[in-house]
């Protein structure tokens, strides 16, 4: 299944590129949410999308999870907007039930979006306090996740 996903995140963006969107869905959903519940792992979810859907941010899945400071041409360790995706450890997922399942989420919300976050566009963990959380407006709380979107102006 690991190389199935690694596959697909190597396809031209021509070929299949919903299954392209849905892979990167399915790992950001895993590496930041597998062991919350459901619901946790659909808030992820909706925030990712609501970053597509939204113009202060790339307008792909792929894109948005993969957000980060480059410097020369290069990912600058612990810069991205996903912890994950630049936190210099494997990206393949270990856990293949889990990923198996949480890849059929991805695949719902990714065909039948439903947020449950109420317009989210952050999170965090509620055992950390970012600096920037003080600057937006908070939605609510699923599971061990605080989310945001912009306050008004």
């Amino acid at each position: 299944m690991k190389y199935l996903v690694l596959a697909l995140l190597l396809l031209p963006l021509s070929a299949k590129a919903d299954n392209v969107e849905i892979a990167c869905l399915a790992l950001n959903i895993y590496h930041e949410a597998r062991s919350e519940p459901l619901e946790g792992q659909r808030a992820v979810a909706a925030v990712t999308l609501n970053r597509v859907q939204h113009s202060r941010f790339p307008n792909t899945v792929c894109e948005v999870v993969k957000q980060a400071r480059y410097k020369n041409g290069r990912l600058v360790k612990h810069q991205c907007q996903f912890s994950w995706w630049c936190d210099g450890k494997s990206d393949k997922p270990k856990e293949k039930e889990t990923f198996y399942r949480i890849w059929r989420l991805a695949e719902q919300m990714y065909e039948t979006y439903r947020d449950n976050t109420g317009g989210a566009l952050f999170y965090h963990a509620d055992y950390v306090n970012p600096w920037w959380a003080q600057h937006k407006s908070k939605t609510t709380k699923i599971g061990r996740h605080v989310f945001y979107r912009y306050k008004a102006p």
